[in-house]
């Protein structure tokens, strides 16, 4: 099909139409070669995808851009369908008809036989109810010359066409995608280990990337309608996230019936800054709990890759989630929440110099960074070990080597450590962790009071004891802050940190030897971060021994800061 001024007098344009019976030429793609080649999956798209990836910039068409992406075209063959000519043919402006006919050459063009069309169309025509408009009349057209080419993947944006992919699939095999699901698809193909659920802290509820087909239900779940936020704006939000995995990621936490009760995105800008763009929950009595730990939980993964600063960026966050980033150490600053966290071992001077460091030309992270760093330099401060421990807090997983507090490896029974912190022994167990509880931020541990000299503000390294048959146990598997010591009688204290524990009172009475009036002792601590490479009891034993210490860790040991950071570092 093309234009040219016709001979009337007013000149008006003249459309040429050629027929292709389907014969090859010397000039047409061989569409057996491309699918049989194994390189690339090919996917016819749809009219509005074409327009799409023109070079106009809207919000509309961002889920379309996707598909340019360089990982895409690697991977993927787009193919255009004879049906885009009319398309392009209703365009009233000639010059960019022109333009858009011109494009139409950087894609393969579908080949197919005319009787297997013809068919295709009268087929799929039923699907469509009474008027049928020229539009649908389009689309019915795209789609048949999708199936007469054997092509067994259509992407759209074309809500009609879209609700009737079920069908489609059903009765031809044809799997009908928004762009973004098919980008999402091509990056579970390439990473499909990443997609597989995992466990959260050990519970039943599982963690995993956003898989294909489900943009819809995540609008309907997540929307915010209770801060104003429009269904359209935050589908293109979510879409847009999803469209470019290279740089962002997306995330549910589901429960075992595979309802949603959380989203969160999470992008890497550099080596200082991880966002969060999206943060979402929809979990009831559950939200305040999942928030305060999804918290925690992404800044854990910030500190892990060494980025410095977690920042949340969604405008649209839940009171519940606001107040839980407030209980979590993050502060609001120019409509965003911050938190700083420092994956070093050092000074506090060698940190205060590397923070100022990190904050230089950085506008976004420049005061948080700059004030932990003033801090850090305030010599009255390093005296007060107290006031130093808030700042190795807020700074946390850092670890201030010059501050002077006490440090402790504390044995516990590989059931206790399950349901306390340790998720990889939680998972080996068929039931996992205690909901509730497995997703708090702190906990508390009862001991007897042999050990009497234990005291806050501490650092714990965990000694999980052997257990038969558990794998990972007999190691130092994690570290802690110790917050607070408190000895008492079994009620009083059961009372005191019942929503903290794990512990029934029939544990916290066996504890007390049965004896109401015993001391006992409870140790409430946060904080846990679990070792990438946890001590095995052989290890820890030759460095407790070279530093004169001889032990079988049956009750807590005080070491001193050097012994502590040797087994940290390991």
């Amino acid at each position: 099909m093309n234009d040219r001024t016709g001979r009337g007098v007013d000149r008006k344009p003249l459309t040429t139409w050629w027929l292709d019976y389907g014969h090859p030429d010397l000039f047409s793609s061989n569409l057996a070669i491309a699918m049989g080649s194994g390189q690339k999956l090919p996917v016819v798209m749809d009219a509005n995808v074409f327009f799409d990836l023109d070079e106009r910039n809207d919000v509309e068409s961002e889920e379309s851009k996707a598909l340019a992406a360089d990982w895409v075209q690697v991977n993927v063959e787009l193919f255009v369908t004879p049906e885009i000519l009319n398309e392009i043919d209703r365009q009233k402006n000639e010059s960019l008809r022109r333009q858009e006919r011109a494009r139409v050459g950087q894609f393969s063009m579908v080949q197919s036989e005319l009787a297997q069309y013809d068919r295709f169309v009268e087929e799929i025509r039923f699907l469509y109810k009474t008027p049928i408009t020229v539009q649908d009349e389009s689309d019915i057209r795209q789609l048949a010359y999708a199936l007469a080419a054997g092509i067994q993947f259509f992407v759209t944006r074309d809500a009609g066409v879209i609700c009737r992919g079920d069908v489609l699939y059903e009765q031809y095999g044809l799997t009908v995608m928004r762009p973004v699901d098919l980008v999402v698809h091509l990056d579970s193909m390439e990473s499909e280990a990443d997609y597989r659920p995992v466990r959260l802290a050990g519970t039943r509820l599982e963690h995993r990337l956003v898989k294909p087909g489900e943009v819809e239900r995540l609008v309907l779940r997540f929307q915010g309608n209770a801060v104003g936020e429009k269904a359209a704006a935050f589908r293109r939000t979510i879409t847009a996230l999803l469209g470019n995995p290279e740089k962002c990621r997306c995330y549910v936490v589901c429960d075992g019936t595979e309802e949603v009760l959380a989203l969160y995105a999470k992008r890497e800008v550099d080596e200082v800054l991880s966002e969060v763009p999206l943060l979402r929950l929809n979990a009831r009595d559950l939200d305040a709990t999942l928030a305060r730990y999804l918290a925690a939980h992404m800044h854990w993964r910030s500190a892990s890759r060494r980025a410095v600063i977690t920042k949340i960026c969604d405008k649209f966050l839940m009171p519940v989630v606001e107040r839980a980033l407030t209980e979590s150490g993050y502060s609001h600053s120019n409509g965003h929440w911050i938190r700083a966290g420092f994956p070093m071992v050092g000074t506090s001077r060698q940190m205060a110099e590397a923070l100022s460091n990190l904050a230089n030309g950085r506008s976004d992270v420049v005061v948080p960074l700059k004030s932990l760093s003033r801090t850090l330099s305030n010599h009255s401060l390093i005296s007060d070990p107290f006031s130093l421990a808030k700042v190795e807090t807020a700074l946390w997983p850092a670890k201030i080597t010059d501050l002077a507090i006490q440090n402790y490896i504390i044995p516990i029974q590989p059931s206790w450590a399950r349901e306390l912190f340790d998720e990889e022994l939680a998972r080996q167990d068929l039931l996992g962790a205690n909901l509730d509880l497995a997703l708090q931020l702190e906990g508390v541990y009862y001991r007897t009071t042999h050990f009497t000299k234990l005291a806050a503000p501490a650092r714990i390294l965990w000694y999980v004891s052997q257990g038969k048959n558990i794998q990972g146990s007999g190691h130092i598997r994690a570290c802690s802050r110790l917050d607070e010591v408190v000895v008492g009688k079994p009620k009083e204290l059961y009372r005191a940190y019942r929503r903290l524990g794990v512990y029934e009172w029939r544990d916290v009475y066996a504890t007390a030897r049965q004896n109401i009036n015993s001391d006992i002792m409870a140790l409430r601590f946060s904080q846990t971060e679990q070792m990438n490479r946890p001590v095995a009891w052989k290890r820890v034993q030759e460095v407790l021994r070279s530093r004169g210490v001889n032990t079988n860790i049956r009750s807590p040991v005080a070491i001193d800061t050097e012994t502590f950071f040797e087994l940290y570092e390991i």
